[in-house]
């Protein structure tokens, strides 16, 4: 079973919830914007990706322009807090896989790629 973290407003979380069910890969979606991850989940979600949280916003988004990303020093805490603030920073969609691992697949190939990569 696959978990999606996802935006149903963002047409690549769209094209790639479509995408998994056209190949009948069983799985369950997370709309993070409507069950918005607390600190822990993003806290784990990292880990799953191998990622730090400065490494997963979307630093165009006019909420991160605001806050003034771009300056903020990465400080893994603070990061993490601003993304429960604001779950809209997070990049989508986000795949897990049953062993754990995950990834941001912003496009089919993405989604393709990762679905075969080997433990």
């Amino acid at each position: 079973m696959l978990e999606i973290w996802h935006n149903r407003d963002c047409p690549t979380s769209v094209r790639i919830l479509e995408n998994l069910g056209k190949k009948q890969l069983p799985h369950q979606g997370r709309e993070y914007m409507v069950e918005s991850p607390d600190s822990a989940d993003i806290d784990i979600l990292l880990d799953k990706l191998g990622a730090q949280p400065w490494a997963v916003v979307r630093m165009h988004d006019p909420i991160a322009q605001q806050l003034g990303l771009e300056e903020w020093p990465h400080d893994r805490q603070r990061w993490i807090d601003a993304l429960v603030d604001h779950p809209i920073l997070l990049q989508r969609p986000i795949v897990i896989r049953d062993d754990g691992r995950a990834a941001i697949v912003r496009s089919v190939e993405a989604l393709d790629e990762f679905l075969a990569a080997e433990e």
